[in-house]
């Protein structure tokens, strides 16, 4: 009997449709081609997936099979809602495929369908197809017209990723002193930059965090493609900023410093006792001033606050009254009796008769 042929192996280009569990796909930022996914978009698609009566309101999320694992490619938005609705399970198109061909695919996906890629998505899709052994063969007017964007970008970005590697190997052979982790970090920065590395541990301080170095070189990337400028000059534009950034911050502590209002001393149990007396003595005599501004204001028959007689005798108010200012008492008391004699001679007078209108 003939001998069965075996059976073809699946070609991994054509998608199989099956029905898997949500919690099996797995998401990686290394494929999402967007920077932020849209709540609102979200939202909708959860809507639709919770009323539906038994059929697929939307259609199925392509999902890479690399391994044992499933990534999704495109359909994030999809994936969340359907999480956000309670579904269990998902109908997908499975690719055999690598993570660098789920990136591809999600990639070109969202270029033919779905919602527009912002300008950051742009750079972001740029970046990666840059970086991929496929993509990066393509020319610079291809991958601009692909994406929308100009081939001076994308001449730009080639430069970038370029510099980004030759500063990486730079990074690499910088040369380790230090035995703790925290402070070979500080050193790499300090030697890569050319700064002190005091700058560089007071500039995390400041930010609460430690400098990620792949935003530094990136930065420094940037600054020699995009606005044409050497390395060396680059990494002393940066060197300026975080310099500036520290001398600014030591410049508002030295001012907060001047300006601080210092911390009375401590007090012991015998000053506390003396201190309370003081502020009540001084209450009291307070009190006594503001009752004599309303006794002379009724005198002087001006707006006054209203008289109101004092709770406590003549030797409170005395008593009230600092050492310094009982000297004068006799005098106070001469005058209060010319005050006095004055306000008799007024009362004594006949009243004068109103004048008839």
């Amino acid at each position: 009997m003939p001998k069965t042929a075996p059976p073809a192996a699946p070609d991994p280009s054509t998608p199989t449709v099956q029905t898997l569990a949500i919690r099996t796909i797995h998401v990686r930022d290394e494929i999402q081609p967007r920077f932020y996914l849209n709540n609102m978009v979200i939202d909708e698609y959860a809507t639709l997936y919770a009323e539906a009566d038994g059929t697929e309101p939307l259609p199925p999320i392509d999902v890479f099979a690399v391994g044992k694992q499933y990534y999704v490619s495109d359909g994030f938005h999809r994936l969340e809602a359907a999480k956000a609705a309670k579904r269990t399970e998902l109908v997908c198109r499975v690719y055999q495929g690598s993570l660098q061909a789920a990136m591809r695919h999600g990639a070109l996906a969202n270029l033919r369908r779905g919602m527009v890629y912002s300008q950051q998505d742009r750079q972001r899709v740029l970046e990666r197809f840059l970086a991929d052994p496929e993509m990066s063969q393509r020319s610079n007017r291809d991958l601009g017209q692909l994406l929308g964007l100009s081939h001076v970008t994308v001449g730009r970005a080639r430069q970038r990723l370029t510099a980004l590697a030759d500063l990486h190997k730079e990074w690499r052979a910088l040369p380790i002193t230090q035995t703790q982790p925290q402070a070979q970090h500080q050193e790499h920065i300090a030697t890569f930059l050319q700064v002190e590395p005091t700058v560089v541990a007071r500039y995390e301080q400041i930010h609460r965090e430690p400098m990620n170095t792949d935003i530094l070189l990136t930065r420094v990337a940037r600054r020699m493609t995009d606005s044409d400028e050497t390395k060396a000059d680059a990494k002393a534009s940066i060197r300026t900023e975080m310099e500036h950034v520290v001398q600014q911050r030591e410049q508002e502590r030295a001012l907060r410093r001047r300006y601080r209002t210092p911390r009375p001393p401590k007090l012991t149990p015998e000053q506390q006792v003396q201190q309370e007396a003081e502020s009540t003595r001084r209450a009291r005599e307070r009190e006594l001033v503001d009752a004599l501004e309303s006794f002379v204001g009724l005198l002087e028959e001006r707006p006054a606050r209203p008289w109101r007689p004092a709770a406590y005798t003549l030797a409170d108010m005395v008593q009230a009254l600092a050492p310094e200012r009982r000297q004068e008492i006799p005098a106070l008391l001469v005058q209060a009796d010319t005050v006095i004699q004055t306000l008799r001679d007024l009362l004594a007078r006949p009243r004068m008769p109103a004048p008839v209108g």
